[in-house]
């Protein structure tokens, strides 16, 4: 039965007056997801955690924006506990989890020993946040468990991916490139630019870039050196695609700097060492993944059809 659909609009409503940025929050049951429970405070924590760990403002808004998804993960959280001890799933990568307990605490500026204090000082459960993402793992195992013979893939498919991104790899071009690079100026903007040009036209690249540039690259008469085409950004890129040996792009705009690129030299990498055995590799880890993940959520909706999920009022 899937009562909770029905219900879920009310939920919001109701939290809207349940949740408050320093009001308290009592341990009443919100919701019941099979044998599990959900209680005001665990929504509370739910949506604290997301919020200090996303490193936004705790307001009465943001608290109200995170609200739908938070209920919909604590759903999710205990729909798969449930999964997992019908099945008696215990195993996962440890390595995994620890990788990302040293992502969240590197992220905060904290010591991984530190971690656990920090969500005990911010009045936040450690516990349920580190179960949490271990139930996932566990679940990844139960899903592969499940569906590991339904993992077929398409071989022709995957090494006419392979070919493409050889191919791709073995003709990259680069670009030797120098720039000038001036500070955004409001008023006098066009002018300015006007100006830099003629210095170009009339003497050179490198006289406007020691007249002009704010670059540390000044120093070196604007020189970046060789940069490849797959280290560009799209707006760089597209500036430069269409550019012959010598000659200049248009005005490129890049956060609060102005940028004028020269073209140097061209040239396309032909000789680089592609691991072939590498790339097929991880396209079919890629594949993999992709049809787990398929698995994963068509599983968890066919589990969701078949629990009891009640809301309480």
């Amino acid at each position: 039965m899937r009562s909770y659909k029905k219900f879920f609009s009310l939920v919001i409503i109701f939290f809207s007056f349940a949740v408050e940025v320093s009001g308290k929050v009592s341990n009443s049951i919100i919701l019941k997801v099979g044998n599990q429970i959900v209680t005001e405070g665990d929504l509370r924590n739910e949506i604290l955690t997301n919020l200090i760990l996303n490193k936004k403002e705790i307001n009465q808004e943001n608290i109200n924006i995170s609200k739908n998804s938070a209920l919909n993960s604590l759903k999710n959280y205990y729909l798969k506990k449930n999964e997992i001890e019908k099945y008696k799933i215990e195993r996962f990568n440890r390595s995994d989890l620890d990788n990302y307990l040293n992502k969240v605490s590197n992220s905060l500026g904290i010591s991984r020993s530190d971690l656990k204090k920090f969500f005990n000082n911010n009045n936040l459960n450690y516990e349920l946040f580190e179960d949490k993402y271990k139930t996932n793992l566990i679940w990844n195992t139960l899903i592969f468990s499940l569906y590991k013979n339904q993992i077929d893939l398409n071989m022709i498919e995957i090494d006419n991916e392979l070919e493409k991104i050889i191919s791709s790899e073995r003709n990259l071009k680069e670009f030797n490139l120098s720039e000038i690079q001036l500070n955004v100026i409001s008023e006098n903007q066009d002018s300015f630019i006007k100006q830099i040009k003629e210095t170009i036209l009339k003497e050179s690249f490198s006289v406007a870039v020691s007249k002009f540039s704010k670059s540390p690259t000044k120093d070196n008469k604007g020189n970046l050196g060789w940069i490849s085409e797959k280290s560009l950004s799209v707006n760089y890129l597209q500036k430069l695609k269409n550019l012959k040996k010598g000659e200049i792009s248009d005005p490129i705009v890049d956060g609060n700097s102005i940028i004028f690129l020269k073209v140097n030299d061209l040239r396309y990498n032909k000789n680089i060492n592609t691991d072939a055995k590498k790339i097929k590799e991880n396209i079919v880890n890629k594949k993999k993944n992709e049809k787990l993940n398929l698995f994963s959520r068509t599983h968890l909706v066919n589990v969701e059809n078949n629990t009891f999920i009640e809301m309480k009022k």
